[in-house]
């Protein structure tokens, strides 16, 4: 059976986010946005380094735009923060120079759906 390029890609950024995450920060958060988010505990700092480092360990580099964005969508719709906000630094920091007027409404999406509805994801 031929593994999802995907799959592990996700696969790869939830392993190093488990890693990276810690109670008391995940407690912080939880309390401060008052139960409207869900966190795993992981500072901004390390949801950067495992987007940095699924972006390199899987090639993300050589796939399509398109491909890419489509990953960062899925990572946006998790229930979690962390992961929510991979998406967006996948796009932001990784593929930004490469997205054209054609992009919009892939990058639209997340957001018409509610998948980016906290202030803290959008902040980014």
């Amino acid at each position: 059976m031929r593994a999802d390029w995907r799959a592990v890609a996700t696969a790869q950024l939830v392993d190093a986010l488990v890693s990276r995450a810690d109670r008391a920060t995940r407690d912080h958060w939880t309390r401060y946005l008052k139960g409207h988010a869900v966190f795993r505990g992981v500072p901004m700092a390390g949801v950067r380094r495992a987007v940095t480092a699924v972006w390199a360990d899987q090639g993300l580099a050589g796939r399509d735009t398109d491909a890419v964005l489509g990953l960062a969508a899925e990572w946006m719709e998790a229930a979690t923060t962390e992961d929510k906000l991979a998406g967006v630094l996948l796009i932001a920091e990784h593929r930004a120079p490469r997205l054209a007027d054609r992009h919009a409404t892939a990058l639209a999406d997340p957001l018409a759906r509610g998948a980016l509805a906290d202030w803290n994801v959008v902040d980014w």
